[in-house]
């Protein structure tokens, strides 16, 4: 019988337990996490005394754990959902936002603060935070910020109506491929709002906005009934009611161009290339210290 490699230790919850423990108890914050994912992970998980041990952990200023708790609390994962909460730690883990070579984790924070801001969950409603937010959340490459500034600039209602701005801002939200941009961009040239009206870029867009994978599985059916305003921050995909509505409008679209538009379409459709976002970080990258 070959024996256990001799750099494999056999795992020991209670050890580990203890171990993590003394770690905690000498200030290392890191304990507290790793408790907290002990308590979470186990069969059957505690999901109390992980929360628990991630505010512990966030209390003690490890931003690692103050953006875990940010998402839980926002998500509803592991605790009944509080908007208050999630907030608030979200603030406190962009005090000192600590990107560690990923930027992208820290602009896509700075959009659910944003969003929260300009939906009043958890706070007033607040367009000018919210805006800050997205501002900071489209500089890192966050595509849904650079989605929601171009929804806001174009509808103006809550800001001044800049429609060359919009468009600008939602250009670089679906070049990267982002199908609720493609959607807005594919309706500014369809009504010729902020840009030359182009029935042939319309269809283009509108096709692209429509295709990959479905997004109306009964999952994603439940969850954007019970959270609205998360889903284009969790999936690239437009909404359910949004596809049909797409959809309806392809079909319509479609039949009124002449053939030679159609395949004008398909072939810009054929070209497309989604533009790369920020680069992830390498595995020597430095990363959270927990």
């Amino acid at each position: 019988m070959i024996g256990a490699p001799a750099n494999v230790v056999p795992k020991d919850t209670a050890r580990a337990i203890h171990w993590f423990g003394k770690s905690y108890e000498l200030g290392d914050m890191c304990g507290a996490k790793r408790l907290g994912g002990i308590a979470r992970d186990g069969k059957p998980p505690d999901n109390r005394q992980a929360i628990e041990w991630f505010e512990e952990c966030a209390k003690g200023g490890e931003r690692s754990c103050q953006e875990d708790l940010a998402y839980y609390y926002l998500n509803g994962t592991l605790i009944p959902r509080d908007y208050r909460r999630s907030l608030h730690w979200m603030l406190e883990a962009l005090k000192s936002p600590d990107d560690r070579g990923y930027p992208l984790r820290v602009a896509a924070l700075q959009a659910h603060a944003g969003l929260q801001f300009e939906n009043g969950l958890g706070t007033s409603r607040n367009i000018a935070e919210a805006m800050k937010w997205y501002e900071l959340a489209a500089d890192g490459g966050d595509n849904y910020a650079l989605f929601a500034l171009g929804r806001l600039y174009g509808e103006g209602i809550d800001v001044p109506r800049e429609d060359a701005l919009a468009i600008r801002l939602l250009s670089k939200a679906a070049q990267a491929g982002y199908q609720p941009a493609q959607y807005r961009l594919a309706l500014a040239y369809l009504h010729g709002k902020g840009i030359p009206r182009d029935r042939t870029q319309a269809l283009k867009w509108l096709i692209l906005a429509t295709v990959g994978p479905e997004v109306d599985s009964n999952w994603a059916d439940e969850f954007y009934r019970e959270n609205p305003h998360l889903f284009g921050l969790l999936s690239l995909r437009l909404d359910p009611i949004m596809r049909v509505v797409a959809g309806q409008q392809l079909v319509n679209l479609r039949s009124e161009l002449e053939p030679q538009e159609v395949r004008a379409a398909q072939r810009l459709v054929a070209e497309f290339v989604p533009t790369e976002g920020p680069v992830p970080p390498s595995p020597y990258s430095p990363q959270p210290r927990c």
